[in-house]
């Protein structure tokens, strides 16, 4: 038997809420997941994913500033029953992408939709190829509007502009998300590494007008070292 075909060890109660997150956010750091999960410290969080790597359920990627990330591996997707998709190697950008949603998340205490409930709340969106995992619900407003996360991997301010108006004619595209769109229950959050990329994304959104759909910049400092590596 292949180490593949062997089974996994059974999550612990104090693991399993880390496997969950891993399916949920798909890169996990110990500092942000500490937050989520509103454990005792960081440390703690570190030495139970690394329990969980050494257990085969989650692969460890080294980041800059001798920093390190997890994600779930071959073994714990396949044992998971995801898509092909989560089984292939995940990118530097998609890396980035994936922490900076995290460390957003964690920041400010929202929970980043999986693509099944995306699909489970707007059916119409579940078609072939189709990216849906970027959302989260933004409760803070009433009714909550259903948020877009953007996130800077050293694009262009005005190229960040036009990805965010992309993304709103994508939406009129779909007759649910055109109905949140008229009702200002779609927005969009882009996410950018540092004040003065926020002061700049902002000063063109100003100038851009977008009908129905609030769209906000927010610092995540934490990817700024991974975008300069």
């Amino acid at each position: 038997m292949d180490a593949e075909q062997r089974l996994l060890p059974t999550p612990t109660p104090t693991q399993t809420p880390l496997v969950a997150a891993a399916i949920r956010y798909r890169v996990l750091e110990a500092p942000p997941l500490s937050a989520i999960l509103e454990a005792t410290s960081d440390d703690a969080v570190e030495k139970s994913l690394k329990r969980l790597q050494h257990g085969g359920w989650l692969h460890q990627i080294q980041l800059a500033g001798r920093r390190a990330c997890y994600t779930l591996s071959r073994r714990g997707v396949l044992a998971l029953g995801l898509s092909k998709k989560a089984q292939k190697h995940m990118g530097q950008a998609a890396v980035i992408t994936n922490l900076a949603m995290l460390c957003f998340c964690a920041r400010k205490k929202v929970e980043r939709l999986t693509p099944d409930e995306v699909r489970d709340a707007y059916p119409e969106l579940d078609r072939p190829g189709l990216q849906v995992g970027n959302y989260f619900s933004d409760t803070s407003v009433n009714p909550p509007r259903l948020t877009w996360i953007l996130v800077d991997r050293g694009s262009s301010p005005p190229v960040l502009v036009r990805k965010a108006g992309n993304i709103v004619k994508k939406a009129y595209k779909f007759s649910s998300l055109m109905q949140l769109v008229q009702g200002n229950q779609f927005a969009i959050v882009i996410l950018v590494p540092n004040e003065r990329k926020k002061w700049l994304v902002e000063r063109i959104l100003v100038k851009r007008f977008f009908a129905q759909v609030n769209v906000t910049v927010d610092v995540v400092s934490d990817i700024e070292p991974l975008l300069l590596a």
